[in-house]
């Protein structure tokens, strides 16, 4: 298995859903460490938790209000990035003002497509 999906219907118009996955500060409250994100194509930012380990983060995708996909690395303890995933999040507009919200991680480490080292798409770049 080399992804994890995950869907969930909310009661929660999908600008609203939207809104709290590319604004930072409602990001960080949502995956619980302090996130600083560009959210373009290509944008980088970063998410640090409470302990000071950070992971790092490149945006693949933006389609508003309906499709972001990141790419992050696990949290670093000793400044080295490690092996990304992809993280696509895709929201869909339902009857009354809900949302189907899917959320899919691939490449997960151990998998076929999450074998091998990847280069540091951060290197010479702060976060």
């Amino acid at each position: 298995m080399d992804r994890v999906e995950r869907r969930i219907v909310l009661e929660t118009p999908r600008e609203e859903v939207w809104t709290a996955l590319t604004e930072p500060a409602r990001l960080s409250a949502w995956i619980g460490a302090e996130v600083d994100l560009d959210v373009r194509s290509g944008g980088r930012g970063t998410a640090r938790r409470g302990d000071g380990a950070m992971r790092r983060i490149r945006v693949e995708s933006v389609e508003p209000p309906r499709r972001l996909v990141l790419r992050w690395w696990p949290y670093e303890h000793d400044g080295r990035p490690g092996q990304s995933t992809r993280v696509e999040f895709m929201l869909e507009e339902r009857e009354a003002a809900h949302t189907l919200l899917t959320v899919t991680e691939s490449g997960l480490p151990g998998s076929p497509s999450g074998a091998g080292a990847e280069p540091d798409v951060f290197a010479g770049a702060r976060p």
